[in-house]
């Protein structure tokens, strides 16, 4: 682990945002509250209204594709010591779709990433710093309010303070408005991508097409994604890995 991603997972929560970074904005005309926090530091109630607005969100795309809904398996991952969280808290509002927390504020969404190495070659020996986002996930009712882009802005700016050149993300590739949001905010596919990996792979393979596919195949499973012309069955990878350099 290098010096950078070690600084920032040891740093405090208020320490982790950009000082640009502004507690209190306006998006599209509406009043909000940003809140820098660790895992550790969510109360049990804050991490259930975090899984409601995901459960909400996301159920029914993870029982459709090929990772299946598993909600303990996503519950560690979510509030993983290393998670880093944007809170985003908006006034209260009667709608039923919107996550009303105690006193005068509602969680309106949340991003959730952490700070990490990934692998930039094909060999997976060469590292590099990224921030790793997890999840950027907005109240149904407040989508398309402008937050998502805001929180992807919130995290380039936390990529420089820390000196970070990459933010990177997966993505289920029939979720097109979460793709388009990516796009706009500057992110496109990855080159460690699964169906971008892979086109690499047989792309610079010299060798006879019976002995290429096997050869750029690691697994049986892998082999299982190439169709017997030596295409690339891309529609069993239902997610793409998106990233955006950080200048």
């Amino acid at each position: 682990m290098s010096t950078a991603i070690r600084a920032a997972n040891e740093a405090a929560a208020e320490a982790i945002p950009s000082d640009t970074f502004e507690a209190r904005r306006v998006v599209k005309g509406v009043n909000y509250e940003f809140v820098s926090r660790k895992a550790s530091d969510l109360t049990p109630q804050v991490k259930r209204h975090i899984w409601t607005i995901f459960e909400e969100n996301m159920c029914d795309a993870y029982t459709s594709s090929t990772f299946g809904w598993q909600p303990r398996a996503k519950r560690k991952e979510l509030f993983d010591p290393l998670s880093r969280f944007i809170l985003v808290y908006a006034p209260p509002s009667s709608s039923p779709e919107v996550v009303n927390l105690p006193g005068s504020t509602i969680l309106s969404g949340f991003c959730m990433f952490r700070f990490d190495e990934e692998e930039i070659t094909e060999d997976g020996n060469t590292m590099q710093d990224v921030i790793y986002c997890y999840e950027v996930q907005i109240s149904r009712k407040l989508q398309r309010s402008g937050l998502g882009l805001t929180l992807l802005g919130d995290l380039d700016s936390i990529a420089k303070k820390w000196g970070i050149k990459k933010v990177m993300l997966t993505v289920f590739k029939n979720n097109t408005p979460a793709i388009a949001l990516y796009a706009k905010s500057g992110y496109s596919v990855d080159p460690i991508s699964p169906s971008e990996f892979l086109k690499a792979r047989l792309s610079t393979n010299t060798v006879a097409p019976g002995k290429q596919m096997e050869e750029a195949m690691d697994s049986e499973d892998d082999r299982e994604d190439i169709d017997s012309d030596g295409d690339i069955e891309e529609e069993y990878y239902d997610y793409e890995i998106y990233s955006k350099v950080v200048l």
